[in-house]
This record gives structure tokens, sequence and C-alpha cells, in this order.
């Protein structure tokens, strides 16, 4: 509603940093400030109030100090006691006046363990807003319990949105991730299938060739059983051809013997023959001189 006018600088909620597990107690501390809009200088501050009355808006407004650096000194506390405005920061590019508002809403803010603790100091020191990291608030203006709502500060905000991005980021990177294992998986998956189909042509062709040389080895096994009949037949063939040498041997050797008798024999045939033509011619004679038989 006041956003954008002259000298607003924005909702204090919008303005600052907390540390981890102190934002209610900065709740607790700053009460209805919180949704306070910081405004710079006095006619800035008037200018908001006046539009916010003349639209009949509620509303409440912090108008930085007029000078700055004119803090207030922080009070003497226990030591148990610790001071609230070290863990509240403004956020990047809005210091200067902004710090000042912060002194001053938080100057006398202390944080303690315990809301029992928290009532004891606030009562020996009513001049401190005492307030406990779960969202307690005791002061002189009065004491409440926690706050059963947590505050969301714009940088808690951004800061959650970073997270939330960081994690889409590792989420899409995971996921990424899981898709390129899923790729390898499958491939994986394919090459064990080709592996596997490999492995049974080669089982194959492995039984193939088992049968192939058994095969061989079984008709090496007939061959060798054929070799070994082919050299028992040589052998038998080699001792009858010994023994038909030595008979050839024992024919020529009595050739010469034989030749001589043929050779005599002839010659007995030859006279026989001589013998029986000088008869006939006998015979001739005796048969042309008319002689008898007899005296043939």
């Amino acid at each position: 509603m006041l956003s954008g006018g002259e000298g607003v600088v924005g909702a204090l909620v919008e303005l600052v940093e907390i540390d981890s597990g102190f934002e209610s107690a900065f709740e607790a501390a700053v009460g209805a400030s919180m949704a306070a809009v910081v405004v710079e200088g006095r006619r800035a501050a008037k200018n908001a109030l006046g539009r916010l009355r003349s639209q009949g808006a509620a509303g409440a407004v912090l108008p930085a100090p007029e000078d700055p650096t004119a803090s207030p000194g922080l009070p003497e506390v226990p030591a148990d006691a610790e001071f609230l405005r070290p863990h509240v920061r403004t956020r990047r590019g809005t210091g200067g006046s902004l710090d000042a508002v912060l002194d001053a809403v938080l100057g006398s803010a202390v944080a303690v363990e315990g809301w029992e603790r928290a009532i004891d100091l606030a009562l020996d020191r009513p001049d401190l807003v005492v307030v406990t990291t779960e969202g307690d608030r005791f002061a002189r203006s009065g004491w409440r319990a926690r706050s059963s709502t947590r505050l969301v500060t714009v940088s808690a905000v951004e800061e959650s949105e970073s997270r939330a991005a960081l994690a889409d980021a590792d989420a899409a990177a995971k996921a990424e991730g899981l898709e390129r294992l899923r790729a390898t998986l499958e491939e994986a998956r394919s090459a064990a299938i080709r592996a596997t189909r490999e492995l049974d042509r080669n089982l194959a062709e492995s039984a193939s060739l088992e049968a192939e040389l058994s095969r061989i080895l079984n008709d090496r096994r007939r061959r060798e059983t054929e070799l070994d009949d082919v050299r028992r037949t040589h052998n038998e063939v080699a001792e009858s051809a010994a023994a038909e040498e030595r008979v050839l041997a024992e024919y020529e050797g009595s050739l010469p013997g034989l030749e001589a008798g043929f050779a005599e024999a002839g010659q007995r045939a030859e006279d026989a023959v001589v013998g029986r033509r000088e008869l006939e011619a006998h015979d001739g004679a005796v048969e042309r001189l008319g002689l008898p038989a007899a005296a043939r």
C-alpha cells in the first residue's frame, strides 16, 4: 500500500537477514514492528502516515533516525543473556539508515535459554526486552508466550528458493545421471544378450568341431587299421616273393644241367630221326627190288 512512495525503503521483514534459529526470537522482539514499513526522513514518515489515514487503512511506520550514526549504547547484561542485534543484519544494498532502525528496535533485546530464566531476567531488568529462541517475549509492556507461527523473511524465502533451485538442479543432475545409468544398463543388457547369443553360437560351433574331430579320429583309426592290414599284406607278399626268388634261384641253379640234358635229348632225337630216315630208305629199296618181307 505504501510501496513506491517517496522515502519508503520497504517492509522490515523484507529488509533483514536473520541467523538460523533466531527467527522466532526476532519476531518476538520487534512485535508489531514486524509488519512496519521503514521510511527515511521525517517528511517521508509524515507522508506515509497521511496516506494510511486518508485511505482508512491500518499500518505501522518505522522512521529511520535522521542521524544514523547516533546509535544508543548497549546496556550491561548478565553472562547468560545474548544481545539479539548481532544475529540480525540488513540485506545487501539496504544498509545505512536501516542499520540505525535495527539498532533502535533491537537495542534492548536479549535472548536467553528457557522461559523461566527469561521471566527472572525481565523482572530484574525492566529496561530489557527478554526473548527466547522459541518466541517467548517478556518486557515492561507485557509478557507473551511463544508464537504458533514462524517468521518467514524475504531472505529466508530466497534461501529456500536457492535451496530449492539447488535441489532441483541436483534432482535434474541425478535424473540425468539416472537416465545415463539406465542407458548404460540397457546397453549392458543388450551386450549381455549379444554375448549370450555369441556364446550359444560358439558352443554350437564347438560341438560341431568336436563331432568333426571325433569323425576325423575315427577315420584316422580306420585308416591306421587299413594301413596295418596293408603292411601285413605287404610283408606276406614280400615273404612270398622271397620264397619265389629262392625257388627261381634253385631253378636257375639247375638250368645248366637241364640245358645239357635238353641238348643231349635233342641229339638223340636227331639221331633217331636220321636212323628212321635210313630205315625208311632201306625199306623202300627192298620194296622196289621185290624182295620178300623177311629179307627186309
